[in-house]
């Protein structure tokens, strides 16, 4: 199998049951995460790791300027914490919008 051709998809979805595939690598395929180099093996985790990471702390970093921000804009505690309320419902949201794109 070629570096640009993409792998085998084995198996069709009964009728009426949710669309699911089965992907079957061939021997030596350069896609197939097995034959990856141990360093990209490592460099893709600690990628999903610091993204995992910042999604954590850019929520956490944002609540202990609230006074701050109340103190400097003179608002209630509401209008302070809508920046972290917008950051997480954001993290509900996207998902609903970016999901269909993707497909």
């Amino acid at each position: 199998m070629s570096p640009s051709s993409p792998p085998t998809i084995i198996a069709s979805p009964p009728e009426g049951k949710q669309e699911s595939e089965f992907v079957v690598f061939e021997r030596d395929d350069v896609d197939d995460p097995h034959q990856w180099s141990r360093r990209k093996k490592r460099s893709t985790v600690a990628l999903a790791c610091l993204y995992a990471f910042c999604a954590v702390f850019g929520s956490a970093i944002y609540a202990p300027g609230e006074e701050e921000i109340r103190e400097k804009y003179g608002v209630s505690a509401d209008v302070s914490s809508t920046g972290l309320t917008m950051y997480v419902l954001g993290f509900g949201i996207a998902p609903l919008i970016w999901g269909r794109l993707a497909q």
